[in-house]
């Protein structure tokens, strides 16, 4: 089954998973964004999306830092790393001071996670890549992330990948610990490692990926959730046969502006040119008001 045309139409703007989720939830606001975009009305606070792009950032530049130097990897090393970090961060960022105490208030659960990960590495020598730019085209074949054949790409957080060529990827969330809701998430990261990242494993350390087992991050409670690996091959069938009807049916609502309500449009910006009440919270009662005796 291929991309059909209002896919093929749409993915000339390059696809990625936070655009397919937006189609997913609501076609119509997808179409207002990305397509006609529209500037935002009823913007809402955006707290929890600073809190998450800057501890992302922390994360990063320790890993980032332990992969350049080969420093050994202790607890005191990335502890000393992480709150290097933080200060060097927020220096450049524009943020409350809530946001900075709710970030240093992540500290040791970033220092745990990232210890975990650096001290398994280092024990089964493994490839790390961060941040690393993933990108497919329409024959689900690898491209540069910045080609203009690119149809779909994404940047995983962190790439784990072992000798015996069994991979993991690990995203970072600052949100509430649950799989629900991630699953297509997941399903997309196992796409561009089994198309876009075996490639460059193979070439750059001469591994054959086997397996990809994708999993979350919950920063805030220091734990990972994983989903079952899959191997290569059952990617390559399922997950490309999910993917394209996936996309062929947000593309054909995203151009019929198809308008789907729900609890989503208390954060969408765009709920005022649909005339959604869903996002509209009810006016509190006036503090003067007279007691109900």
């Amino acid at each position: 089954m291929p991309f059909n045309e209002n896919a093929q139409a749409l993915g000339l703007s390059k696809f990625s998973y936070s655009k397919l989720q937006v189609g997913d939830k609501c076609p119509f606001r997808y179409q207002k964004q990305y397509v006609e975009r529209e500037k935002t009305t009823n913007l809402v606070d955006g707290t929890s999306a600073n809190i998450g792009v800057l501890i992302h950032e922390v994360m990063e530049r320790c890993l980032q830092t332990f992969m350049q130097t080969k420093q050994p990897v202790t607890e005191q090393a990335v502890r000393e790393s992480v709150e290097a970090a933080l200060p060097t961060v927020l220096a450049k960022a524009v943020c409350t001071e809530e946001e900075i105490s709710q970030i240093f208030a992540f500290g040791d659960n970033i220092k745990h996670t990232l210890y975990r990960i650096l001290a398994l590495s280092e024990k089964k020598q493994s490839k790390l890549y961060v941040e690393v730019e993933l990108a497919i085209d329409q024959n689900f074949d690898r491209v540069d992330y910045y080609h203009k054949d690119v149809f779909f790409r994404g940047k995983l957080d962190l790439v784990i990948v072992n000798p015996d060529g069994a991979c993991a990827i690990l995203d970072h969330k600052t949100g509430y610990r649950t799989l629900k809701g991630h699953e297509n998430q997941l399903r997309v990261y196992e796409i561009l490692a089994a198309f876009a990242l075996a490639p460059l494993v193979l070439s750059e350390h001469n591994i054959s990926l086997r397996t990809v087992q994708t999993g979350l991050n919950f920063v805030a409670d220091a734990v990972f959730e994983w989903s079952q690996p899959k191997t290569l091959a059952n990617i390559k069938v399922g997950n490309r046969e999910w993917f394209i009807k996936w996309v062929n049916e947000v593309s054909d609502n995203t151009v019929a502006g198809v308008i789907k309500r729900g609890r989503h449009c208390n954060w969408c910006g765009y709920r005022s040119f649909c005339g959604s009440k869903v996002g509209t919270r009810k006016a509190k009662a006036s503090a003067g008001a007279d007691p109900a005796l």
